[in-house]
């Protein structure tokens, strides 16, 4: 069998010490330009790939260690103003990117692409000025749905959180919407609701590419029962009323809205119609739903970033990968008890 080539054999050759090697095949700024290339081109030649084993050893030391700074990530904000404050959408996004990166050695700042006097050039210059090498995208705003944000992306590693960015294509952290649907129709039947009808507004439903809508067709049709969703623009409790008469709905899958029903409907919650909301928070305890757990998105949208940057992989990618967070069932007050039966 041939001798595996090592790091060490690369930096003989090259004579240099084999933390550069290790740095130059890792597309460090710390290595110049021409280093980076003769590293590169000698370890392609030689047949360089890593030892698996080294590299489990050298992950499992660096979680005995405690973390040194590296350098700051970027959470990118589509927008003029700095969004992260306490009614931030995605704080909890924030705060979970935010404790990863510490324990991993590194601090993520929002940096918004839109401030005033802003330009692609001088945003990209800003960031490697202080030696910024990730990029979080964070989830884009509501008054810019579907967001491009063009610029030079070639100098950075970089993943997207949500589905909202049209551009890039870069990789990215969801919610798994599509499950999530699943899941609680399913829990929903378990507690004996069978006209199960779904209430959601039409942007929201747009902003998860539909899978809301997509998740509870799936799942429903395996009884054979088919509801259109009430898709609103804005909301009405008459015209849910209405809705729910019409098809004769024992239980509502809601999100945003299961405040206004809870207060304004005329219905016993659980006793006349089940509740259920789509993106259940940690301060809705006595509400039934799905967590989507946005803090936990947020850390492994840190591990993912920091995976790339230490692979050395940069710019955008031809074919982007995107990893699906589950999300988990909470029971509350607002559902029949587990294993009840119909009226």
């Amino acid at each position: 069998m041939n001798k595996r080539i090592t790091l060490r054999d690369l930096a003989a050759e090259l004579g240099v010490h084999y933390t550069t090697v290790s740095l130059a095949l890792r597309n460090s700024p710390e290595i110049s330009e021409s280093t980076r290339q003769k590293v590169q081109q000698l370890a392609q030649k030689r047949g360089y790939v890593p030892d698996p084993m080294v590299s489990a050893l050298s992950a499992y030391r660096q979680t005995l260690r405690t973390p040194t700074f590296h350098s700051t990530l970027a959470w990118l904000t589509n927008s003029a103003e700095p969004m992260v404050n306490e009614t931030y959408l995605f704080l909890e996004q924030f705060r979970g990117a935010a404790q990863r990166a510490t324990e991993l050695g590194y601090r993520v700042e929002e940096l918004p692409f839109r401030t005033a006097g802003m330009t692609a050039d001088r945003y990209v210059r800003m960031l490697k000025a202080r030696g910024i090498q990730g990029i979080l995208v964070a989830p884009q705003p509501a008054h810019r749905m579907s967001g491009r944000i063009r610029m030079d992306w070639s100098g950075f590693s970089a993943i997207a959180s949500g589905h909202t960015l049209a551009w890039p294509p870069l990789h990215r952290v969801v919610s798994n919407h599509f499950q999530s649907a699943q899941l609680v129709v399913r829990q929903l039947r378990k507690r004996g609701y069978h006209r199960i009808g779904l209430c959601v507004s039409r942007l929201f439903n747009s902003r998860v590419l539909s899978a809301w809508s997509g998740g509870y067709f799936t799942e429903m049709q395996r009884k054979g029962v088919f509801i259109e969703p009430l898709l609103y623009d804005h909301f009405q409790i008459d015209q849910l009323e209405k809705w729910v008469s019409q098809h004769q709905i024992d239980s509502v899958i809601s999100h945003g809205a299961t405040y206004h029903i809870q207060q304004s409907g005329p219905w016993r919650i659980p006793e006349d119609l089940g509740l259920a909301e789509l993106d259940w928070k940690p301060d809705q305890t006595s509400l039934a739903g799905i967590h989507q757990d946005h803090f936990r998105i947020g850390k492994v949208a840190v591990n993912q970033l920091v995976n790339l940057i230490n692979l050395g992989e940069k710019g955008i990618p031809d074919v982007p990968s995107w990893l699906a967070v589950n999300g988990s069932w909470v029971p509350g007050g607002t559902v029949r008890p587990l294993g009840h039966t119909a009226p």
